[in-house]
């Protein structure tokens, strides 16, 4: 991912918007879903997010981290 200048991408109208909520800094735009590419929309990622979901949630419960690396 490389680094564009707002300026350079976004109508001026688009920038004015977004200034006034985001101003000298970085922002990160994802891409559409639909445009993302397939390799990420894997099984294997769904895995991971339901592991981490479930880590998540034993986290809530109060296990230590000792606890969840078991």
């Amino acid at each position: 991912m490389k680094y564009q200048n707002a300026r350079d991408v976004l109508p001026d109208e688009l920038l004015a918007s977004v200034q006034e909520y985001f101003q000298g800094g970085y922002i990160y735009i994802p891409r559409k879903t639909e445009n993302c590419p397939e390799r990420f929309r894997t099984a294997y990622k769904t895995e991971l997010l339901k592991r981490d979901y479930h880590i998540f949630l034993k986290h809530l419960e109060g296990w230590s981290n000792g606890q969840l690396v078991e």
